[in-house]
C-alpha cells in the first residue's frame, strides 16, 4: 500500500513538473521584440521552407500553416568550426517564438527534443513538431542554446546560443 501511494505521489509530482515546464517555456521571451531580419513571416494556409543561419548552426526548415496550428520539420546542422574542435554534444535546445504584426513575442515552444547526450553530434539533427498557432501570430523566429565538449582529457566546453531579440 505504501509503495502504491509513493508511486502516485511521484506520478503527480512529475506531471505537475512537466506542466510547469511547458507553461514556463510558453512564457519565455513573451513581450520581447524580434529583430526585423530574424522574422520569418507566416503564409497562412501554405507550406514554405527556408534556412535560418547563424555562425554556429543552420536550421533547414519547412512549415505548414493551418488556421490553428503550425507544423515545423527539418534539420539542424552544426558549423564545422564547432564540430572540428568539439567532438561531443552535451546539449542542444531549439525553440520557436510566435510573433504578432509588430514582431512582439506571443508564445515560445520547444521544437526539438532537448539533446542531452555525450556523443558525436549527427551530421543532421532532425526535428518535427506541431504546435498551436496563436490567432494573432504573423511571423515566427528561432532561438537556441547548447553545449559542446572537446577533448575529454582537458574537459573544455563551448557554450552556444542565440536569441534574436533587441
Amino acid at each position: 500500500m505504501i509503495q502504491k501511494n509513493i508511486r502516485v505521489i511521484i506520478f503527480i509530482s512529475l506531471s505537475l513538473f512537466s506542466l510547469l515546464a511547458c507553461t514556463t517555456t510558453q512564457e519565455l521571451y513573451r513581450g520581447e521584440t524580434a529583430k526585423q531580419a530574424e522574422r520569418i513571416h507566416i503564409i497562412s494556409g501554405a507550406t514554405d521552407s527556408g534556412v535560418w543561419n547563424t555562425n554556429e548552426l543552420a536550421v533547414h526548415y519547412t512549415y505548414t500553416s493551418l488556421p490553428d496550428q503550425l507544423t515545423l520539420g527539418g534539420y539542424i546542422s552544426i558549423s564545422e568550426y564547432i564540430t572540428n574542435s568539439y567532438q561531443k554534444i552535451r546539449s542542444l535546445s531549439l525553440l520557436v517564438s510566435f510573433l504578432d504584426t509588430k514582431g512582439i513575442v506571443i508564445s515560445t515552444h520547444h521544437i526539438n527534443p532537448l539533446y542531452s547526450v555525450n556523443a558525436s553530434p549527427p551530421e543532421k539533427m532532425t526535428f518535427h513538431a506541431t504546435v498551436s498557432l496563436p490567432v494573432e501570430a504573423a511571423a515566427f523566429c528561432f532561438s537556441y542554446s547548447g553545449e559542446f565538449q572537446g577533448d575529454s582529457k582537458r574537459w573544455d566546453s563551448l557554450y552556444i546560443g542565440k536569441d534574436p531579440f533587441y
